[in-house]
């Protein structure tokens, strides 16, 4: 067609940049950790405790690892689910909830 340029994309299409760039983010490593799963938990509950000095905050995550275990969740599992929510919806404080479910792979790096 005269004035269309040969490298226009037709209207509504997904460039590769665009279709590859909203997987990248969504992506979770497995991870695997040694031991017995539940043990797991608690190490980590304590480590996120170590990294707070409040009382309150202490407290929640241990609500947080409680409402892991009352679930059967291990941390491989909250790693892969990512979803703050849920511990939210247990009655979990916001940020723990979200600093549970988001640093796993942190802790699992440190102590490898």
């Amino acid at each position: 067609m005269p004035g269309s340029s040969p490298l226009a994309s037709p209207v509504g299409a997904a460039t590769p940049l665009a279709a590859s760039s909203s997987i990248c983010c969504n992506v979770v490593l497995a991870l695997e950790i040694a031991g017995p799963r539940d043990v797991a938990v608690r190490s980590y509950c304590e480590w996120q405790c170590s990294q707070v000095e409040s009382e309150t905050l202490k407290r929640e995550f241990w609500k947080a690892y409680g409402v892991a275990l009352d679930h059967g969740l291990d941390l491989e599992q909250v790693h892969q689910d990512q979803e703050p929510d849920f511990f939210i919806e247990q009655g979990v404080k916001v940020g723990v909830a979200r600093r549970f479910v988001r640093d796993i792979g942190k802790w699992v790096e440190a102590h490898a």
